[in-house]
């Protein structure tokens, strides 16, 4: 049927045939003949009257929904069914040759049938609801994998209180973030719904998202729902839901480097913690300011936010944040070579990471207090610490710290005259590295080239 279209238009491109094919509401009218008899929706629509009324249902659901894929649980929560008639709801389509599923539980529509299908439910009437409830189901089950994977991460009012009973369980941290891999795509995908009655779950959704962002450095998808999240906040004038979109997405522009931009979302989103007195939130802002003050190599400036920052978090007794904030701290102390104070931060920072039990806060903390005690050429601790920090990263799933501690335990090696063992860690670092898509492979390659150059 395309190639009739474009053989019926000859001036144009393919290219140009195809930019008129990314209209979705004209797509099903350029992918016709002439006949009607054999058009692409008389040939849909003969298949469509064939089914039965669950599977017509389900059939007009499917083009409701964002994303290529639903998952079996996802389409039963926004259908208002029962796992089993939703399966079979979906398998008499698959059946139909109406959708495909690629996966076990995972369903997939043709875009040119999702569309026909989107056209179906508006003139059935079909409503908003259910794509409502799918957003419930994937914030429940989001909020559920953060409570996992990031334990103890302070969590926005209404997404903490989500029903337990709603949403997919996961039994551990290791499956929260196979579950959070697996649905990226889809969750990515309700970000770009623009409906005002969302604009709750969207700011809420993109805050309970990042604790996995953070970890698997999915840098991208970190930026992009929040700042979708930031036109949500806006637009319900919710001072609070800016502010702390305001705060993470100034984190992810430190990250991308993007400094001018995140420095000024970190003061704006301060003031408004100022204007509502939320204090714990006003100490974030100033703990990412010193974070991105560091990065930029503004140290003594940095260490005053730092401290800032730390004293609240003690008084408060919010042991986590006081513990990333030491970790940075011990960071910055290196950076100036203070080294007795950046192994006093960093051995503190452990000390509250080991009794949080979090794994991601225990290997950024014990990685850093390794790097300083190399630093202070107390190799065996320094060892020690690094071997502890690559155990929790392993056991968190994060790449980079997994090739930090490698890259560090390299170091030591080579400090004490073991060049083939820090070969060895130094190899394993550029692998790692790689993996995570971080230019820091570079960097540890022309330690081994040096190495073999000598």
């Amino acid at each position: 049927m395309l190639a009739h279209h474009a053989a019926g238009r000859p001036a144009l491109r393919l290219t140009e045939v195809a930019a008129e094919l990314e209209d979705q509401r004209r797509r099903l009218d350029l992918l016709s003949g002439d006949d009607p008899a054999f058009s692409v929706r008389a040939a849909f629509s003969r298949s469509y009257r064939d089914l039965p009324s669950d599977a017509s249902a389900a059939f007009r659901l499917i083009g409701r929904l964002p994303g290529r894929s639903v998952h079996i649980a996802a389409f039963a929560a926004a259908a208002e069914l029962d796992v089993a008639a939703a399966t079979r709801s979906l398998n008499r389509l698959v059946r139909q040759h109406l959708v495909s599923e690629p996966r076990p539980g995972v369903y997939m529509m043709h875009d040119v049938l999702r569309f026909y299908a989107a056209e179906l439910a508006d003139l059935h009437g079909d409503d908003g609801r259910a794509v409502r409830r799918l957003f419930d189901h994937y914030l429940a089950s989001a909020v559920r994998a953060d409570r996992l994977i990031t334990p103890n991460r302070y969590q926005v009012a209404d997404a903490a209180a989500a029903d337990a009973s709603t949403g997919v369980a996961h039994v551990d941290a290791e499956a929260a973030r196979s579950w959070m891999r697996a649905e990226l795509p889809v969750l990515l995908a309700l970000f770009q719904v623009d409906d005002p009655a969302l604009d709750i779950y969207i700011w809420q959704l993109a805050y309970t998202l990042r604790g996995y962002f953070y970890l698997a450095r999915e840098l991208d998808a970190w930026l992009q729902t929040h700042q979708v999240a930031l036109r949500s906040a806006l637009r319900l004038g919710d001072q609070r839901a800016e502010a702390l979109t305001r705060n993470n997405l100034g984190m992810v522009l430190t990250a991308v480097r993007r400094f001018d931009e995140a420095v000024d979302e970190h003061h704006q989103a301060h003031a408004l913690f100022e204007a509502i007195g939320e204090f714990r939130g006003m100490s974030d802002c100033l703990a990412n300011i010193g974070a991105l003050l560091s990065r930029q190599e503004r140290y003594e400036e940095a260490l005053l936010y730092q401290q800032d920052a730390l004293r609240y978090y003690l008084d408060a007794g919010l042991s986590r944040n006081s513990g990333i904030t030491l970790r940075s701290m011990a960071n910055t102390y290196l950076a100036l070579g203070q080294l007795d104070e950046g192994v006093r931060c960093a051995e503190e920072a452990l000390s509250l990471a080991l009794a949080g039990e979090h794994g991601l806060d225990i290997a950024q903390a014990g990685n850093i207090l390794g790097t300083a005690r190399e630093r202070t050429a107390d190799h065996v601790r320094a060892e020690i610490a690094l071997r502890q920090a690559l155990v929790h990263a392993e056991s968190c799933g994060s790449v980079r710290e997994q090739a930090k501690a490698h890259w560090v335990l390299g170091e030591v090696a080579l400090a004490t005259g073991r060049r083939a063992d820090a070969e060895s860690s130094f190899n394993a670092a550029v692998h790692l590295y790689e993996r995570a898509g971080s230019s820091l492979a570079n960097s540890v390659r022309e330690i081994i080239g040096s190495l073999r150059d000598a």
